[in-house]
């Protein structure tokens, strides 16, 4: 139990600090990861408040962002047999909604999120792969210079070759 506390702290460490950096809401008040009910809250002076409630889509996506990493750190630093990577789809879709013209998006904040994965998986040396599937194709180096494949249309490239399936 000892061991579990002493674990949690540091998840709850760096879902605090990492919360800060995101600017998400509530980022003035520590984190938590529940173990009881795996669920994230922001401890506020009045009442915890849990994930469901803390406001937008792009909060949630953040909020989980910065849990899964801070698992990740942990699984490697206690060499668990967890694998190395984490999966996303889509993270840009808080930001870029079908129905919103491109010019009225949040690119800062889409910036902010790919840049903080750049630093989190950098920070694992090696140990931590990140794969995103997205739409969003920033024009700035640091997220250019990490895109593997661009399926873009106007690349003619497909993530199915037409050929697998024609």
């Amino acid at each position: 139990e000892d061991r579990l506390r002493s674990v949690m702290s540091r998840i709850n460490a760096d879902i605090t600090a990492w919360a800060d950096i995101l600017n998400l809401e509530y980022k003035d008040n520590p984190y938590r990861l529940s173990v009881k009910d795996l669920t994230v809250y922001a401890d506020t002076s009045n009442r915890p408040v849990p994930l469901q409630t803390m406001g937008s889509g792009a909060n949630w996506l953040g909020v989980h962002i910065i849990t899964y990493f801070a698992l990740q750190k942990v699984f490697i630093e206690k060499l668990r047999p967890v694998p190395g990577f984490i999966f996303f789809d889509q993270p840009s879709q808080a930001y870029f909604p079908a129905d919103t013209d491109p010019s009225e998006t949040d690119l800062k904040a889409v910036k902010q999120i790919y840049n903080f994965m750049i630093d989190r998986c950098n920070s694992e040396d090696g140990q931590l792969q990140i794969i995103v599937v997205d739409h969003a194709d920033i024009n700035d180096s640091g997220f250019q210079s990490n895109v593997i494949e661009n399926w873009q249309e106007r690349t003619g490239r497909k993530l199915i070759p037409v050929e697998w399936y024609s």
